[in-house]
């Protein structure tokens, strides 16, 4: 582990906001809610969900001004080439049962090391699921984040606060480009107060209490599907409704997190619903086989709510005829990108390393590829025609990915306009969702 990870050189300033660029192309749709929460002067440790690897780690960068320094499952580095990666990124390898229990022994390097990184006034941020998983609830949190609090706090004595920061991370897709994501910071958690409060309380009794409650202020700032064997059901219906009940409740622009919480409502509502009435038991029944239906004929959640879906089918497919020229080029222009991505994620069975994956991809190709087509161009053709094809090459990548979107969507809006047994089966499904959720 290299000494000083938490300082900030020039090369990790420049790959970092490059690294941010690349992260607002990727998602058509972002929204940092209550980002004012982040206490100032105090050692900050942020404490986010864990649904999408790499990902994650971004969307905590992507509020923050400076570095913050981050830890990560030890399997990971033991390639030379990710190692070195995954530290000029600032992060951490952190042991966990499953490496050995003879070596959990190294964590305490680690966890020294972030209690020196907290005095530099540099965030820290441990993943306080403990591991990832493509699933919209919550494990039990892990203890080591309150351990590396408690021992912050007793090496500052007391020269600041320390703050454990819940960081609800949400995505509107884990695998897929262009979609959306929303992140809220919940109250911050003052670890330095509560021992103050609790100061002859074991520290045993102090983690498990400082666990019980950064477990109750993280369950409010992501969407929480109650997992009860209905959780693809509950899901479901939020996929159904969720957008209708926001647009009631707020209108046609309401936010990502209007529409979280009318999904929250949503899912609460009908999980209650389906243990106390037999309808909304038999409505889950319906949702799967609606489910299954939709997804075999390859129709997407988001042509659900269309009030006209033959006027929807009609503007995208003019969209598509308009760019196809700039489509055709993107793809061209993507290509290297494009061929690396679609063979490394081939060999992963963890979809929720795609995202990281193809995102670490175009950090790393975009620039490479950027100068190749700026040799070809200028070696080929005129500066006036090479010029704007160096020009037009940056966004293609982003682009090409929405002209793909736009092209799923279309199918997908056509192949429900058609199906009117599956549009009957929506509407039945919608009318006993109201019924219960309003």
């Amino acid at each position: 582990m290299p000494k000083g990870i938490e300082i900030e050189n020039l090369p990790y300033k420049i790959g970092s906001n490059y690294m941010r660029k690349l992260f607002s192309s990727a998602y058509y749709r972002q929204e940092y809610v209550d980002t004012d929460k982040i206490p100032q002067d105090a050692a900050i440790i942020f404490g986010p969900n864990h649904s999408n690897a790499a990902i994650d780690a971004i969307a905590v960068m992507m509020i923050l001004h400076g570095p913050a320094v981050f830890v990560a499952r030890a399997d990971i580095f033991k390639s030379k080439f990710l190692a070195f990666l995954l530290n000029f990124c600032k992060i951490m390898p952190i042991m966990r049962m499953r490496d050995g229990y003879e070596n959990l022994s190294k964590n305490k390097e680690i966890m020294e090391e972030s209690v020196r990184i907290l005095n530099c006034n540099v965030p820290f941020c441990i993943f306080s699921e403990g591991t990832h998983r493509t699933i919209r609830n919550q494990l039990p949190i892990v203890k080591g984040m309150f351990r590396i609090a408690l021992q912050a706090n007793e090496s500052l004595e007391g020269a600041k606060d320390v703050y454990i920061l819940p960081y609800g991370i949400e995505y509107g897709s884990y695998n897929k480009y262009r979609t959306s994501i929303l992140t809220q910071i919940g109250e911050p958690l003052n670890v330095s107060a509560f021992v103050r409060e609790h100061a002859e309380m074991p520290v045993a009794e102090q983690i498990n209490e400082l666990r019980r409650e950064f477990d109750q202020r993280l369950r409010k700032v992501h969407l929480i599907v109650p997992n009860n064997g209905c959780y693809e059901e509950l899901y479901e219906c939020c996929l159904i409704e969720g957008e209708e009940l926001a647009e009631r409740r707020h209108g046609k622009k309401f936010s990502l997190l209007q529409r979280r919480e009318a999904n929250q409502h949503i899912a609460n509502s009908m999980e209650q619903a389906r243990l106390e009435h037999e309808d909304a038991q038999a409505c889950m029944e319906k949702v799967k086989a609606f489910e299954q239906a939709r997804k075999e004929q390859k129709i997407s959640a988001r042509s659900f709510n269309k009030k006209n879906r033959m006027l929807s089918i009609l503007t995208k497919l003019a969209m598509l005829i308009i760019t196809l020229p700039y489509a055709i080029f993107s793809t061209v222009a993507s290509s290297l990108i494009l061929i690396v991505n679609g063979l490394l994620t081939k060999k992963m069975k963890d979809i929720a390393f795609h995202n990281s994956a193809r995102f670490v991809i175009e950090w790393l190709l975009m620039p490479i590829s950027t100068i190749i087509i700026a040799i070809i161009a200028f070696c080929n053709f005129s500066w006036w025609i090479a010029l704007p094809i160096v020009l037009l090459t940056p966004p293609a990548h982003a682009f090409i990915h929405s002209y793909a979107k736009t092209a799923r969507l279309l199918r997908s809006d056509f192949g429900l306009y058609r199906n009117k047994a599956l549009l009957n089966q929506l509407e039945e499904i919608r009318q006993t969702i109201v019924k219960y959720c309003g």
